[in-house]
């Protein structure tokens, strides 16, 4: 037995959206702290995993919408698009949010996230087969 899984709302992608700008937006002390986290770098783990995951969320439901001589150039646009957001999630950490900083390596980390989510997504059928 297969089953089909076809993503063509972008419902998940406007909450996954909501939910990371939510986490974004959290104020520094309110984020836990663990000296060995720090030593990993696991946040920018955390940032290329929600900026993939943001990617590939708003990229499928235009693979099943368009032609397929534009999805490329669509996942182009999404994957720009999303490292703006990053680059503008910086920014407002760095002015607007207590104990927040702009860090050029979390720029580094979206960029990574969203490449990473654009492939995946552009790779993926329209339909997911499980």
């Amino acid at each position: 037995m297969t089953l089909k899984i076809r993503i063509t709302s972008y419902w998940p992608a406007i909450i996954a959206l909501v939910v990371a700008t939510i986490l974004f937006c959290l104020p520094g002390d309110e984020i836990p702290r663990s000296s060995w986290l720090d030593k990993f770098h696991i946040d920018k783990f955390v940032h290329i995993g929600l900026f993939s995951v943001l990617v590939f969320l708003w990229g499928l439901p235009l693979l099943s919408r368009s032609d397929k001589q534009n999805a490329g150039r669509m996942y182009l646009w999404i994957t720009l698009a999303f490292f703006a957001y990053g680059i503008g999630i910086e920014f407002i950490q760095s002015n607007f949010i207590p104990h927040r900083s702009f860090d050029f390596f979390d720029l580094v980390a979206d960029a990574i996230g969203c490449a990473f989510g654009g492939v995946v997504a552009s790779k993926t059928p329209s339909v997911i087969k499980i």
